[in-house]
């Protein structure tokens, strides 16, 4: 039975695997490699964790290059020679190129060489790139023996099974860019922003503003290696779009996707929104809904309806404080990737409409330098004129976009002291014979304190610091599966966001969550929601847009959270920079940005999934501390999102590496988290000991401990 279970596992995660690898390019037909016997295989990744070259041999493939293989593997890394081709039939070549998320992006001159060698020799080249995300491809590009390029990505444990499968066409690829691959490293809307000198390096300014990733290349008519969206398949597939419907603030485009290629497979469709020109500069178009088709057979055809939500669509106007629909016409363009949009209905808002009144999180930064597009216009080809003219109008009310207003706590007080006469224990708080509240009450300052910090074990689970034994309160285990050996079971979450499918998500967040019961963890911290702005980031996170990273994020916390007792905890809030052994940066941006690109994700994720928890950024923002920064954690956190579970933050990191030391910007302070709306203080230390008596108070303390302890009430303890 064990036996058969992990066999299933695995072929579990085969399929989910295959479906976030991306088929960039395919000239002359050269995949799928049906019916090959055998292939030369080169690159120095192809023994690693993914274990491609396993993988082919299982699938049938004989491997012709084990002579260049074996000195690979002994630390010789020689360039591809004419000897190193002598054995083979010349027919198919597959060329590796393997990156982790601290090496060079672009390609080295030995990585070139070998490819214009192969591409020379051999009928078939195929190149694969195991890489976190972008890398320079330009140069592969140019050689025109090339036959195919494809994104494996981070595989982890069956990468190597997953890719034969796609190789051979047992699988057809089906992934999607969800980061946008521009023609150069140094492209983008962030591209030199970032101070330069030792003395700078601890701050970050925004300048891109509102334009992050396609949101730039669209507006500004830029043209990427492969766009935001990207993907290529094996057959081909006819969108024939049939109507919009509106009701109730809810849109949905339905369209008909038959499959008019020779073999099955699936496809991605997406519906962008470009908002009318109006006092708030706008980008040219963002996603707001997509959905993945079923397998298709050849000939086969379904409906696909994509809901979207336009009041997530609106801009945030600093003036009011507010998100708002500006009147005019919002169109919306059905498409396969951000470059292949049509616009296929218009949706017609009247007046204004204030979507949602906010608090503002950050102080203003006066004179910071933000990108602008107003004065550039929007130009459309004639085509897009037609398909304006044609597309057919939608009339929206108003008051079926607006959202309510959220309610801003205020002052807190102490609880009141409970008159049980003996030591109130969790179990009489989950029988219902007293309340959470009554037990808070009884603890010591000391007690509730304790409650809120956690050290790191031998293992790399992170525990909460005491045991109230007494009150037979158990400790909290988390882990990180994505950092460390475990990275290498489950794929890297940039890898699951592009298969722009939310079920594959839940499909590993529930492999994660019976992972979670076999180590017996209570809290797994998930990817990082924030998004990336340099190519090198595209790999950390799950996608450049917000929209894509909150729905991708949300069907992974519910795979997880499926398994009773087992939390999901996403981060950085609000954004990925910051953290254990990385020094804390200030990172300098508007609070549009923040509100649109920063947050939104986050709040989407939050609001529909409710995860357990949230994981604040080590860094600043404007100055402040993210963990130290009441507006964000309980002003936007608690009273926006209404999110009911515990905020955790690290504080107290640097220990005593004297490097750290000296940067520029401390870490956040064990108390000024506490008070700001942390809950739970990750490597604190003995913060219990280190902040004075009197620092926090009793309100602050009991607010962080109930948090706490309600995850704890939740778990599987």
């Amino acid at each position: 039975m064990i036996i058969q279970r992990e066999q299933d596992k695995q072929a579990r995660l085969r399929a989910l695997t295959a479906q976030g690898m991306v088929l960039l390019e395919n000239r002359r037909g050269t995949l799928p490699l049906a019916g090959a016997g055998q292939a030369a295989l080169f690159g120095e990744g192809v023994r690693g964790i993914s274990d491609i070259e396993g993988g082919l041999l299982r699938a049938g493939l004989v491997i012709t290059s084990q002579r260049w293989l074996d000195a690979c593997s002994e630390g010789d890394i020689p360039l591809v020679a004419s000897e190193d081709v002598a054995a083979t039939d010349r027919e198919i070549a597959i060329y590796v190129i393997t990156r982790s998320r601290t090496q060079d992006l672009g390609l080295s001159e030995r990585e070139t060489r070998n490819v214009q060698l192969l591409a020379a020799v051999f009928r078939r080249l195929v190149v694969v790139l195991q890489t976190p995300g972008m890398v320079d491809v330009s140069p592969i590009r140019r050689i025109p023996g090339v036959g195919a390029l494809l994104l494996m990505g981070e595989a982890g444990a069956m990468g190597g099974d997953a890719l034969a499968d796609l190789l051979l066409g047992k699988c057809t690829p089906s992934g999607h860019l969800a980061a946008t691959w521009a023609q150069s490293l140094s492209d983008g809307p962030d591209a030199g922003s970032r101070l330069s000198g030792a003395e700078n390096r601890s701050d970050d300014y925004v300048t891109g503003g509102i334009y992050a990733g396609y949101r730039y290349f669209d507006t500004w008519q830029k043209t990427p290696a492969y766009p935001f969206g990207y993907g290529l398949s094996y057959t081909r597939f006819l969108t024939e779009y049939d109507r919009t419907i509106v009701s109730e603030g809810t849109v949905t485009v339905r369209a008909i996707v038959t499959n008019i290629g020779d073999l099955p497979g699936q496809q991605a469709l997406q519906v962008y929104v470009s908002a009318p020109a109006g006092r708030l500069e706008k980008p040219w178009q963002v996603l707001a809904g997509f959905e993945k088709t079923g397998v298709l057979a050849p000939g086969e055809r379904c409906e696909i309806k994509v809901a979207l939500s336009l009041p997530l669509c609106a801009s945030y106007d600093p003036e009011q404080g507010a998100f708002v629909l500006e009147k005019g016409e919002y169109l919306l363009r059905l498409g396969e990737n951000s470059r292949s949009t049509k616009v296929v209905s218009c949706l017609v808002l009247s007046s204004d409409v204030v979507v949602r009144k906010v608090r503002p999180v950050l102080p203003k930064e006066d004179g910071m330098y933000v990108l602008s597009a107003l004065g550039r216009g929007k130009t459309a080809a004639r085509e897009e004129e037609r398909e304006r003219e044609m597309a057919p109008k939608l009339y929206l009310e108003g008051r079926d976009l607006s959202l309510l207003a959220p309610e801003y706590g205020e002052s807190e007080d102490p609880l009141p002291k409970s008159s049980a006469d003996h030591g109130i224990t969790l179990e009489e708080t989950r029988s219902g014979a007293h309340s959470a509240g009554e037990l808070l009450s009884q603890l010591s300052e000391k007690e509730l304190l304790s409650l809120c910090t956690a050290r790191e074990e031998e293992n790399g689970a992170r525990t909460t610091s005491a045991l109230l034994s007494g009150r037979h309160i158990p400790a909290l285990t988390m882990q990180a599966p994505f950092d460390g050996e475990r990275a290498g079971h489950l794929p890297a979450p940039a890898l699951l966001a592009r298969s722009f499918d939310r079920q594959v998500l839940t499909a590993a967040g529930d492999l994660l969550g019976e992972q979670m019961e076999e180590t017996d963890t209570d809290l797994v911290l998930l990817p990082i929601l924030g998004l990336p702005r340099t190519p090198g980031e595209s790999g950390t996170c799950l996608s450049e847009d917000p929209f894509l990273s909150g729905v991708l994020a949300a069907a992974l916390v519910r795979g997880v959270q499926s398994h009773m007792g087992r939390g999901a905890v996403v981060g950085r809030l609000p954004a990925g920079r910051g953290g254990r052994n990385v020094p804390p940066a200030n990172i300098h941006l508007t609070e549009r940005t923040l509100r649109e690109l920063c947050l939104s994700g986050f709040g989407l994720c939050v609001r529909s999934a409710h995860p357990m928890g949230i994981l604040t950024s080590g860094g600043l923002l404007c100055g402040t501390h993210a963990a130290e920064l009441p507006s964000l954690l309980q002003g936007v956190v608690r009273d926006e999102w209404n999110f009911e579970g515990l905020v955790l933050s690290e504080v107290g990191a640097a220990g005593d590496d004297p490097a750290r030391r000296r940067t520029k910007y401390p870490e956040a302070g064990a108390a000024a988290s506490l008070a700001a709306g942390s809950d739970l203080l990750l490597y604190a230390g003995e913060a219990e000991q280190n902040i004075p008596e009197g620092t926090l108070t009793r309100a602050q303390l009991e607010r962080a401990a109930g948090h706490v302890l309600t995850v704890i009430r939740k778990s599987a303890r």
